[in-house]
């Protein structure tokens, strides 16, 4: 069982990947949808807000005030920090929300961990008139994998606002945005569920190894 969610779950992404390429790029267009896409600047459709330097004075373990979104909370949960200082509302981060780390790997995240502050090296994607919000996320995977490539020589790789909102491509229209956000989104959900109904699947063969390889449980 394990092995064939392995097998169906690889499948899934594989027919993701395959649709996120046609579908952002307009090579394949959804029903309804026809004429040419407008290249612009994504400064005109979106400001990219770089995080407040929070003083570490007021950073706790203990989970005291409210959480820090810091460059590395978008990849593990394996420090997590808090803040009890004092901090402008304009930096509250909240789910929903696309952020970019700023520092090494480039890739957009949707936050999901609750209200948190916008950490210096942490950048938030704003949308303006013109830009759907979910459909950035998606959006900005390729040309935010392109930059870090181009900068894949460096030592230690940075990011500027600058760097996104000089970004120029075709962007559909908004209403169109919105759709292919929504077809990718639907198959993000239909992965999320497999992965769960595989994790389970082998937190229970783990749970019958420990039973059985140990004695406790002996089969008839």
């Amino acid at each position: 069982m394990i092995a064939g969610l392995e097998k169906l779950i690889a499948k899934k992404r594989d027919i993701k990947q395959a649709a996120m390429q046609q579908l952002l790029t307009g090579q394949t267009r959804l029903p309804g949808f026809s004429g040419k896409w407008e290249v612009k600047r994504l400064g005109e459709v979106l400001r990219f807000q770089v995080g407040f330097p929070f003083s570490s004075a007021y950073f706790n373990e203990k989970g005291q005030g409210i959480r820090l979104v810091k460059n590395r909370d978008l990849k593990s949960e394996d420090q997590v920090f808090h803040y009890t200082g004092r901090y402008d509302d304009a930096f509250v981060v909240r789910d929903g929300d696309i952020l970019v780390g700023m520092d090494g790997d480039f890739l957009p995240c949707r936050w999901k961990k609750g209200p948190a502050l916008l950490n210096q090296r942490v950048g938030r994607i704003v949308p303006s008139p013109g830009l759907d919000k979910d459909f950035s996320y998606y959006y900005l995977l390729g040309p935010l994998k392109e930059i870090e490539s181009a900068t894949a020589a460096t030592t230690v790789k940075h990011l500027s606002h600058g760097d996104i909102e000089g970004i120029e491509k075709p962007l559909p229209s908004e209403a169109e945005q919105s759709a292919i956000a929504i077809a990718l989104s639907d198959m993000d959900a239909e992965l999320a569920q497999l992965e769960k109904r595989r994790d389970k699947a082998r937190a229970i063969k783990q749970g019958m190894m420990q039973e059985l390889l140990t004695g406790r449980t002996r089969l008839a």
